[in-house]
């Protein structure tokens, strides 16, 4: 007898300040790709790299987000690391959601990230606790990636180099939105039109 298949769920994480159509467009690529039934985005209330950063209130980036997945089918949103409190960890968060479902999850980080992952709390178990996939942009420089390889365990980095993604080039970035949105320049372009909505009325930035 077949044992039932497990259901495949992407975690998206990320501060979104704001949430932009990059993202949107990434998750759904992902999703295809991967062939994943849904594909969460994971709002970090204190992400570590990011320790002494100005970063809007919580409960807007989580609305944003909500109205950003709103009738988008296999997008959802989660307050999990909001609700936690202190630093949002990635191996705490999947091992929440392992808990909470068993099925195979698959973490995306974007290239950014590359230079911190030697910092990531306990960052040797959590390519061993989900599939980590380290999305890079055409262009990226792999010198970052073995100045970083030299740092970390070589089973760790063969789990990683196992799922490096290249995602198509989006040229839009939070802190453009950001930045638009203080000079009172249109920004619906950019972001769903319900976020740039909900930036104006709340006068986030």
């Amino acid at each position: 007898m077949n044992k039932k298949r497990k259901e495949k769920i992407g975690v998206f994480g990320g501060t979104f300040d704001p949430v932009h159509l990059g993202h949107l467009i990434i998750a759904e690529d992902l999703r295809g790709f991967f062939e994943l039934s849904r594909v969460i985005f994971m709002p970090a209330l204190a992400p570590p790299h990011k320790a002494g950063k100005a970063i809007t209130s919580g409960r807007h980036r989580l609305a944003m987000l909500k109205l950003a997945v709103e009738g988008r089918a296999g997008l959802e949103v989660s307050d999990m690391e909001l609700k936690r409190g202190g630093k949002s960890y990635t191996i705490d968060t999947i091992r929440a959601l392992k808990k909470q479902k068993a099925a195979e999850y698959f973490f995306f980080a974007g290239s950014d990230s590359v230079k911190f992952l030697p910092r990531w709390k306990e960052v040797d178990a959590l390519v061993r606790e989900c599939t980590f996939v380290l999305m890079i942009r055409p262009g990226f420089m792999l010198d970052e990636m073995s100045i970083v390889a030299k740092k970390m365990k070589r089973e760790t980095m063969l789990r990683l180099g196992q799922n490096v993604m290249v995602v198509r080039q989006i040229d839009i970035s939070s802190t453009e939105i950001r930045k638009r949105a203080q000079n009172g320049q249109p920004i619906s372009h950019l972001t769903p039109l319900p976020v740039a909505q909900y930036i104006k009325k709340h006068k986030l930035y």
